[in-house]
């Protein structure tokens, strides 16, 4: 055997082959050139959707190639517009609009916290309701508490109950961690104490928790003109027309291809019917030169 004779690593059947093709142009398309946020999946299942409505030869791969490039692209303006209007939302001058139409002190402007203002901080507003309701049952036992409402504090103030024993053991009492954490004399004591813990840890939630829904309104009316100005930019309208006119060219030229080639197949198809056709009148012609019953010609 040659020593230099080059041995093949890769596969040897037409399947093998097809599906080594295939990873390698999923490595190329959907692995390269991304941002860390981009989902490689997410332009992989695009790709796949286009050969599947498209077809899958090289002709149409070749087509789909601008469409992705054009999606990514659109992903990248829309994410830009986003990350845009937030950072705007974060600017003093959104906080100071914002305290001046919920009637805030004037320098609390300063003070608010980011969630107040980004879509993100639901959850921190979400919070500050569970935290209002905490301080307002931890009050409303310290005024009524005596000893036969004990049993029934976990039913009653569900969402103090839920603060006060959260990764406690199942076996635990209210009152002793109460005790444990804040040290007074009575069960009221603790609980006015805890009271005052939450109002100074939570001061921004129990102050959204005041009219939470107006505080939203105003904030959606800031962000919704933070909006309109950004969509008024005029290169990001020219960007965006422009990756959706390459989207929109990338398939019409797919359709034509695909109707191209629906044509071809008819043409071929017909062509060969015609040439089985031409077959057969021929070998019904030499079967009926070749018959013994044949009359020759004048002897």
């Amino acid at each position: 055997m040659n020593s230099n004779q080059r041995i093949a690593t890769g596969p040897t059947t037409s399947e093998g082959k097809s599906i080594s093709s295939k990873n390698a142009t999923k490595d190329a398309i959907f692995s390269k050139g991304l941002l860390p946020w981009e989902d490689a999946r997410e332009l992989e299942d695009l790709m796949m959707g286009l050969q599947k409505q498209w077809g899958n030869h090289a002709s149409a791969r070749i087509l789909m190639l601008p469409i992705e490039q054009a999606y990514i692209e659109m992903r990248r303006l829309m994410m830009a517009q986003k990350k845009r209007i937030e950072g705007v939302m974060l600017s003093t001058d959104i906080a100071r609009q914002f305290v001046q139409e919920a009637g805030f002190a004037e320098l609390s402007f300063l003070y608010l916290p980011h969630w107040f203002f980004l879509e993100s901080g639901q959850d921190e507003k979400d919070y500050a309701i569970f935290i209002d309701r905490v301080q307002e049952e931890a009050l409303k036992l310290k005024a009524n508490f005596h000893d036969q409402i004990v049993p029934t504090i976990a039913q009653k103030f569900s969402n103090l109950y839920q603060y006060v024993m959260e990764n406690q053991p199942s076996h635990a009492s209210i009152l002793t961690v109460l005790g444990q954490h804040y040290r007074q004399p009575t069960p009221a004591l603790n609980l006015g104490a805890l009271s005052n813990k939450i109002g100074e840890d939570f001061k921004y939630h129990l102050q959204w928790a005041t009219n939470p829904k107006r505080y939203e309104g105003i904030i959606e009316g800031i962000r919704a003109q933070q909006m309109i100005g950004a969509m008024d930019l005029e290169k990001f309208h020219r960007y965006l027309t422009r990756t959706q006119n390459a989207m929109t060219k990338g398939i019409q030229a797919l359709a034509q291809l695909k109707e191209t080639l629906r044509l071809e197949g008819e043409r071929v198809e017909q062509k060969k019917l015609h040439s089985n056709a031409i077959e057969i009148v021929e070998i019904h012609a030499q079967a009926s030169n070749a018959s013994p019953f044949k009359v020759s010609g004048t002897v």
